[in-house]
């Protein structure tokens, strides 16, 4: 009976170790996720904490104020983005835990937690303000949004923060509307002289002294014995006259 060679088997190997904080692949929400951060809108840091801190090493205490978005301001910054490139976001509480986490449709995902207190011990209001804040605290650095300023580590040194009110919205300052500018007057029309007047009627061939005080005086109603005894409506009117009158019929 031939001798079968036993067939070496391989080592068993350990299972891939699976993170608590991402799927075990994070190809297809990486690509989503780095469109959809080109796609956010400007965030509103709609709100004010004032940090106050103890004296310390020689550090008198003080305190400073810094600006931060709100929940809802960081939802509105981001949500339409990334619902454009299939992502969405929930959040788990349970087990003294809450934890956030964003969803692909492709199946992969990354999370987020931090440790809750009890409601029993603390009350359901901080309890609540506590889970507005860590969802905040949570889903920002998940989207890689800066939602507050630097609070240079004064809460991790344990100084106090204070939340302060929502600074109270400033009406818009109205449109500043130029003034239009004024109508540029137009040129006056220069005034017609004696001499303009006498140049047509020469074009008209109405010459000699008697023939153009004559016919002066039939058109202004009132003898004209000299051209300077006519006021600058007279040769405004004359003139006008002899406008409409053609060279070819003259004196008629």
């Amino acid at each position: 009976m031939e001798n079968q060679q036993q067939e070496t088997q391989p080592e068993p190997t350990a299972p891939k170790e699976v993170s608590r904080f991402m799927s075990p692949t994070i190809f297809k929400i990486v690509s989503a996720l780095a469109r959809a951060q080109g796609k956010y809108k400007p965030l509103a840091k709609n709100c004010e904490g004032k940090v106050s801190y103890g004296a310390k090493d020689g550090r008198e205490a003080g305190g400073y104020k810094f600006r931060y978005a709100d929940l809802g301001a960081v939802l509105e910054a981001t949500s339409e983005a990334l619902s454009s490139e299939e992502l969405a976001h929930t959040v788990l509480i349970g087990a003294g835990r809450i934890r956030v986490m964003l969803l692909h449709s492709s199946g992969e995902w990354f999370a987020s937690e931090a440790p809750i207190g009890s409601p029993e011990e603390m009350g359901f209001q901080k309890f609540g303000a506590q889970i507005t804040y860590l969802r905040r605290y949570l889903f920002a650095p998940l989207v890689d949004l800066a939602s507050e300023d630097d609070d240079d580590a004064n809460m991790a040194e344990g100084n106090h923060f204070d939340k302060a009110e929502k600074p109270k919205a400033q009406p818009p300052k109205p449109a500043v509307v130029p003034k239009p500018a004024a109508p540029k007057p137009e040129p006056s029309k220069p005034a017609a002289t004696v001499a303009d007047l006498l140049a047509r009627l020469t074009e008209l061939k109405i010459e000699g002294k008697e023939v153009v005080l004559t016919w002066m005086t039939k058109n202004v109603g009132h003898e004209v014995k000299a051209t300077k005894e006519l006021k600058p409506e007279e040769i405004e009117k004359l003139l006008w006259l002899a406008n409409k009158i053609q060279p070819s019929t003259g004196a008629a």
